[in-house]
């Protein structure tokens, strides 16, 4: 048996391991908090350190409103990076990105 490596406390994206569970068919389940919303999530290992998972289900498939997207189409004209409002809005970057091509398709 291999010997387990302690996580807890490195922040890896937006999860912090806090304890190990158990483990589950040779995979090391850990329980962790997403920094965007402070949810406990489960996880194992190996999808933590290799950034698999990056942060809770919830936070990771959020979606915007229509008035979110224009605020942050209105922003990014204003030159506002792409990772500060995906900051601002607790959003992924790549929902910022496609957000920002489907507002230019539509003013086409």
């Amino acid at each position: 048996m291999s010997k387990r490596i302690d996580i807890r406390g490195v922040i890896y994206n937006s999860i912090l391991p806090l304890r190990f569970i158990e483990n589950k068919n040779t995979h090391a389940i850990w329980k962790c908090k997403c920094l965007k919303c402070h949810k406990a999530v489960y996880v194992s290992y190996i999808n933590i350190v290799t950034g698999n998972t990056k942060s809770c289900a919830s936070c990771g498939q959020r979606k915007l409103s229509i008035k979110e997207a224009k605020e942050i189409y209105k922003k990014k004209q204003n030159n506002i990076s792409v990772i500060a409002l995906a900051k601002e809005y607790n959003v992924e970057r790549s929902t910022i990105y496609r957000t920002l091509k489907n507002m230019k398709m539509q003013k086409k």
